[in-house]
Protein backbone atom coordinates (compact mmCIF):
# COMPACT_ATOMS: atom_id res chain seq x y z
CA UNK A 1 0.00 0.00 0.00
CA UNK A 2 2.83 2.45 0.75
CA UNK A 3 4.19 2.10 -2.79
CA UNK A 4 0.85 3.11 -4.30
CA UNK A 5 0.52 6.13 -2.01
CA UNK A 6 4.04 7.31 -2.80
CA UNK A 7 3.38 6.89 -6.53
CA UNK A 8 0.26 9.09 -6.38
CA UNK A 9 2.17 11.77 -4.46
CA UNK A 10 4.98 11.64 -7.01
CA UNK A 11 2.52 12.20 -9.88
CA UNK A 12 1.05 15.22 -8.11
CA UNK A 13 4.46 16.82 -7.65
CA UNK A 14 5.80 16.14 -11.15
CA UNK A 15 2.92 17.50 -13.17
CA UNK A 16 3.26 21.16 -12.04
CA UNK A 17 7.02 21.02 -12.65
CA UNK A 18 6.40 20.35 -16.37
CA UNK A 19 3.86 23.13 -16.73
CA UNK A 20 1.14 20.57 -17.56
CA UNK A 21 -2.22 21.12 -15.89
CA UNK A 22 -3.09 17.40 -15.96
CA UNK A 23 -1.41 14.09 -16.75
CA UNK A 24 -0.72 13.70 -20.49
CA UNK A 25 -3.34 11.78 -22.44
CA UNK A 26 -2.89 8.04 -22.17
CA UNK A 27 0.12 8.16 -19.83
CA UNK A 28 0.18 5.03 -17.72
CA UNK A 29 3.43 5.76 -15.88
CA UNK A 30 5.61 8.82 -15.26
CA UNK A 31 9.21 9.13 -14.13
CA UNK A 32 11.61 12.08 -13.83
CA UNK A 33 15.40 12.12 -13.97
CA UNK A 34 18.00 14.35 -12.32
CA UNK A 35 18.35 16.45 -15.50
CA UNK A 36 14.70 17.55 -15.40
CA UNK A 37 13.41 15.23 -18.13
CA UNK A 38 10.02 13.61 -17.68
CA UNK A 39 9.39 10.14 -19.15
CA UNK A 40 5.87 8.99 -20.05
CA UNK A 41 4.75 5.44 -20.76
CA UNK A 42 1.90 5.45 -23.30
CA UNK A 43 0.84 2.07 -24.60
CA UNK A 44 3.99 0.25 -25.69
CA UNK A 45 6.00 3.46 -26.08
CA UNK A 46 8.14 5.67 -23.88
CA UNK A 47 8.26 9.40 -24.55
CA UNK A 48 10.70 11.93 -23.14
CA UNK A 49 9.56 15.46 -22.31
CA UNK A 50 12.57 17.77 -22.02
CA UNK A 51 12.74 20.68 -19.55
CA UNK A 52 11.89 22.95 -22.54
CA UNK A 53 8.64 21.01 -23.12
CA UNK A 54 9.73 19.16 -26.28
CA UNK A 55 8.23 15.66 -26.52
CA UNK A 56 10.43 12.99 -28.10
CA UNK A 57 9.45 9.39 -28.89
CA UNK A 58 12.24 7.43 -27.23
CA UNK A 59 11.47 3.73 -27.74
CA UNK A 60 8.62 1.34 -28.57
CA UNK A 61 8.14 -2.20 -27.31
CA UNK A 62 5.82 -5.04 -28.33
CA UNK A 63 3.82 -4.90 -25.08
CA UNK A 64 2.30 -2.13 -22.98
CA UNK A 65 4.67 -0.46 -20.51
CA UNK A 66 3.17 -0.45 -17.02
CA UNK A 67 5.92 1.05 -14.86
CA UNK A 68 9.04 3.24 -15.17
CA UNK A 69 11.92 3.88 -12.78
CA UNK A 70 15.12 5.87 -12.97
CA UNK A 71 18.34 4.64 -11.47
CA UNK A 72 21.88 5.78 -10.85
CA UNK A 73 23.97 7.16 -13.71
CA UNK A 74 20.84 8.40 -15.51
CA UNK A 75 19.55 4.95 -16.36
CA UNK A 76 15.86 4.47 -17.13
CA UNK A 77 14.09 1.14 -16.59
CA UNK A 78 10.74 -0.01 -17.96
CA UNK A 79 8.46 -2.91 -17.00
CA UNK A 80 6.00 -4.26 -19.55
CA UNK A 81 2.78 -6.20 -19.01
CA UNK A 82 4.50 -9.50 -19.82
CA UNK A 83 6.89 -9.10 -16.88
CA UNK A 84 9.93 -8.01 -18.90
CA UNK A 85 12.26 -5.40 -17.42
CA UNK A 86 14.23 -3.26 -19.88
CA UNK A 87 17.15 -0.88 -19.42
CA UNK A 88 16.47 2.04 -21.79
CA UNK A 89 19.41 4.01 -23.16
CA UNK A 90 19.41 7.70 -24.12
CA UNK A 91 19.85 6.78 -27.80
CA UNK A 92 16.49 4.95 -27.82
CA UNK A 93 17.87 1.42 -27.65
CA UNK A 94 16.87 -0.98 -24.91
CA UNK A 95 18.19 -4.19 -23.48
CA UNK A 96 16.36 -6.87 -21.53
CA UNK A 97 17.39 -7.05 -17.87
CA UNK A 98 15.10 -9.98 -17.11
CA UNK A 99 11.84 -11.41 -18.40
CA UNK A 100 8.97 -13.69 -17.44
CA UNK A 101 8.28 -12.14 -14.03
CA UNK A 102 4.89 -13.46 -12.96
CA UNK A 103 2.22 -10.85 -12.18
CA UNK A 104 4.77 -8.00 -12.06
CA UNK A 105 3.11 -4.65 -11.39
CA UNK A 106 5.75 -1.98 -10.63
CA UNK A 107 9.48 -1.36 -10.48
CA UNK A 108 11.82 0.81 -8.45
CA UNK A 109 15.59 1.19 -8.44
CA UNK A 110 17.66 1.85 -5.32
CA UNK A 111 20.74 4.11 -5.19
CA UNK A 112 23.03 1.11 -5.77
CA UNK A 113 21.22 0.25 -9.02
CA UNK A 114 19.31 -2.79 -7.73
CA UNK A 115 16.06 -3.09 -9.68
CA UNK A 116 13.18 -4.15 -7.43
CA UNK A 117 9.86 -5.49 -8.75
CA UNK A 118 6.48 -5.82 -7.04
CA UNK A 119 3.74 -8.18 -8.11
CA UNK A 120 -0.01 -8.04 -7.66
CA UNK A 121 0.18 -10.12 -4.47
CA UNK A 122 2.27 -7.35 -2.86
CA UNK A 123 5.58 -9.23 -2.84
CA UNK A 124 8.75 -7.25 -3.49
CA UNK A 125 12.07 -8.66 -4.64
CA UNK A 126 15.07 -8.04 -6.86
CA UNK A 127 14.48 -8.39 -10.59
CA UNK A 128 17.67 -10.41 -10.96
CA UNK A 129 18.56 -12.84 -8.15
Amino acid sequence: MRVLILFVLTLTMLIPATGMAAPPDGARALEADARGNLYLARGAGIFQVTPDGEEISLVNFERQVISLASGPRGRLYALDEAGTVYRVHADGTAEIVTKGLKDASAIAVDRDGTVMVTNISGSVGPAVP
